[in-house]
């Protein structure tokens, strides 16, 4: 669980692991959205 900051998100990616994303930012949002697609 993190807030979806690029960093954070790109390094979920990375290790393959699952993320719950709880933006707090529009940003964060943008990248949650992109997680999802990711898988």
């Amino acid at each position: 669980m993190h807030h979806g900051g690029a960093g954070t998100a790109a390094a979920s990616l990375r290790a393959g692991v699952p993320a719950l994303i709880l933006p707090t930012w529009p940003d964060q949002t943008l990248w949650g959205t992109v997680v999802k697609r990711l898988g």
